[in-house]
């Protein structure tokens, strides 16, 4: 995110505020399931069998919206390596498939991790050697001037001092000394540097949630006239 928070809009500033709030609602079922896509063809690298994804889709569909990003916070670079353990395990009788999510969410809700957004308008790369991760650019005199990297904790309070295309999809750390500092508001973190979980194009994202909102109006529509 290229700024520090306090130069951000206010929400209600710039856009009608029913398709914010709709935006607002569906931003993090959407992203999370693009990235699960990816974690799927993780999956497949890591071992497991066609029949053991289907199993692993369903269940994950079964989980509360926040255990979802839980799970999911896993950055790019360790998730085939991640799953082979879990392939290990599962192969091997000692994980049953069924817990496999339930598993994973117990372990990253003792971290406390979870899903940040990061806005950039230029291309973060992983480098030579696969690690993805964002570095601080932004002095923080709440950190005695360390670089911070930064990110919210939903869409309404993305960045939007300047026009991005790129979104970064970081594991977020919400506990106490873990690194990451939270605003007061407590919609916005910090940290000297940002592993990458995903990234993707936003203005497609923000037009999928647009033809999403279409089609869910025109369903209203058709709900009163009938």
């Amino acid at each position: 995110m290229e700024g520090i928070p306090h130069q951000r809009y206010e929400p209600g500033h710039y856009e009608n505020k029913e398709r914010e709030d709709f935006r607002e609602r569906n931003f993090p079922r959407i992203v999370a399931q693009h990235i699960l896509e990816h974690a799927f063809d993780d999956l497949s690298e890591a071992g497991f069998k066609e029949e053991e994804i289907e199993k692993l889709e369903q269940t994950f569909a079964q989980l509360p919206e926040e255990a979802k990003l839980a799970v999911l916070a896993v950055p790019a670079q360790l998730r085939v390596r991640l799953y082979e353990r879990y392939a290990e395990k599962v192969h091997a009788g000692d994980l049953s498939l069924a817990d496999f999510w339930n598993d994973l969410r117990k372990n990253n809700e003792e971290r406390s991790y979870t899903l940040g957004y990061h806005l950039s308008p230029r291309e973060i790369r992983p480098d030579l050697q696969g690690n993805w991760v964002i570095k601080g650019t932004e002095p923080d005199h709440r950190n005695d001037d360390v670089p911070m990297a930064y990110y919210s904790l939903d869409y309404r309070n993305r960045y939007r001092e300047k026009p991005t295309k790129y979104l970064y999809v970081v594991r977020a750390e919400v506990r106490d000394e873990s690194g990451h500092y939270r605003d007061n508001n407590g919609v916005w973190g910090r940290a000297p540097s940002l592993s990458v979980v995903d990234s993707f194009d936003l203005p497609q994202i923000e037009k999928e949630m647009d033809d999403l909102m279409k089609v869910s109006q025109e369903k209203r529509n058709e709900e009163k006239a009938a």
